[in-house]
């Protein structure tokens, strides 16, 4: 123990730099200051900040405030209320991020979560990604439900398909497989194929396509 008061190294080769209330319970853990932080598996880290809690190994909060860490090599850099619970996982910063399975990363932004693996939400808020190997850029409120999809920003956009993408704009939906809107307002692409390329209102159909323009099928 470096410095600081009421701190706990109580494991091999464990160190706390200074702070207050800060445990490193296991072996070679570290904990660099701040207040009320702890790492409870063995080869793992926080650096600071307050009431950080690390609980596997290899694990890493680099500093913020109340941010958790439940997955083997998982890190949270920083933020507020942030949590990786699955395995190699890592959320930048941001504020009550969720990251719930293996090698999936948030960048940032404010409640957007993660539940699938092999997937990445860059930022924005309320996003959310349920299957594998999808990506949603940022935007609010986008919400990804096919496999190795895309919603690549905008808000209020749903995909429900897999290899389907919604390329921006606001409350359009994608539901067949292979399908795509472009963007636009309240456009859908309904069926396996289809496509629409903007507009406000447009349905494309089975293998169907809509350029533009308003409330065309």
């Amino acid at each position: 123990v470096g410095g600081g008061i009421w701190n706990y190294a109580t494991a091999e080769a464990s160190q706390v730099g200074g702070g207050q209330y800060n445990y490193a319970s296991s072996y070679h853990t570290s904990v660099g200051g701040g207040g009320y932080n702890g790492v409870y598996s063995s080869y793992s880290s926080v650096g600071g900040g307050q009431s950080n809690y690390v609980y596997n190994s290899y694990a890493m909060i680099g500093a913020g405030w109340n941010n958790r860490v439940y997955g083997h090599a998982a890190s949270v850099d920083g933020g507020y209320n942030n949590s990786a619970y699955g395995s190699w996982s890592h959320v930048g910063a941001g504020e009550s991020n969720r990251v719930f399975s293996s090698y999936n990363v948030i960048g940032g932004g404010y409640l957007n979560r993660i539940y699938g693996g092999s997937s990445t939400i860059t930022g924005g808020y309320n996003n959310e990604i349920g299957p594998g190997h999808c990506h949603i850029t940022g935007g609010s409120d986008n919400y990804l439900y096919g496999y190795a999809g895309v919603i690549n920003g905008g808000n209020a956009n749903t995909v429900y398909s897999s290899w389907t993408s919604i390329l921006g704009g606001y409350s359009n939906v994608a539901y067949g497989t292979w399908s795509r809107v472009a963007g636009g307002y309240n456009n859908y692409a309904n069926s396996d194929s289809s496509i629409v390329g903007s507009g406000y209102n447009n349905l494309a159909q089975y293998h169907g396509y809509v350029g533009g323009g308003d409330s065309n099928e």
